[in-house]
Formats: structure tokens, C-alpha cells, sequence
């Protein structure tokens, strides 16, 4: 079992169970599938509230600007062309549009800060970000 040195101390634990399992013939596909997926763990917490009510300032500032001296998420839509947005933590940055066919297209930066999505074409963006607010809660 190798799981990332990142998610200390829980991979000790982990590891622990994992090992007298496996010594008393114990060790079950539930189990073995679960710390095999643990890297991949996120904790989701959406951001929810009525349209124009600062959701997207609030995250804007909690991540900052990005090499652009822009911030992320745009905060002059409208109802009809805002897109859900998922951001999460990666050791580099990362945009993916995903179509309402559910199609993946990864961007750049610059594409995504230069071009305008709408919901009637883009079903959800992906931002992951090499960001020190995200890492915190992705490594503690």
C-alpha cells in the first residue's frame, strides 16, 4: 500500500488497519478500494445564495489574483450566463470546461480569463489551482 506522504496523519492510521487486515485475512475489496481512492479524497462544500450576492467576491478574495493580476471568477454575469464553477487544489494550474454534452476541454489561463462561458453551451468549469488557500484544506 503507498498512499501521498501528504495526507499525514490519517495514513498512519490507515496503515495500521491496513496491516492487521491483511495479517488476519481480514482485508475486504470495500476496504481495499477505499485506501487505494484516498489520495483522490476531496471535501466539496458548495457555495450557495440568491443570484448577485457576492458569492463570487467572496472566493474571488479568498484566492487572490492570479499571474494575470486578474481574479478567477467573474463577478458581472448575469442569471443566464453564470456557469457553476469547482475549485479545488492542484500541484499546478489547470481549467477544464465541460460542455453540456459532458465533453472535457482542458484551456489555458489566458483562454479562460479572455472568453466569456454561458450555461446554454458550458454545464460546469473546473479551476484547479496551484493556490496556498486551497492546499490548505486539501493537506491540512
Amino acid at each position: 500500500m503507498s498512499l501521498n506522504t501528504e495526507n499525514e496523519p490519517c495514513v498512519k492510521n490507515i496503515q495500521v488497519i491496513y496491516n492487521l487486515q491483511e495479517k488476519y485475512q481480514l482485508l475486504n475489496e470495500a476496504f481495499k478500494n477505499a485506501v487505494s481512492n484516498l489520495d483522490d479524497f476531496r471535501v466539496i462544500t458548495p457555495v450557495v445564495g440568491k443570484f448577485s450576492t457576492g458569492k463570487s467576491s467572496l472566493l474571488n478574495s479568498l484566492i487572490g489574483k492570479n499571474q494575470f493580476n486578474k481574479f478567477y471568477l467573474g463577478v458581472d454575469l448575469t442569471p443566464e450566463t453564470a456557469v457553476p464553477t469547482e475549485i479545488t487544489y492542484g500541484a499546478t494550474d489547470k481549467i477544464f470546461i465541460i460542455d453540456n454534452e459532458v465533453h472535457s476541454n482542458e484551456i489555458s489561463l489566458d483562454e479562460y480569463l479572455n472568453k466569456t462561458f454561458s450555461a446554454d453551451k458550458t454545464s460546469k468549469i473546473q479551476l484547479i489551482l496551484d493556490n496556498a488557500f486551497y492546499k490548505i484544506y486539501k493537506y491540512g
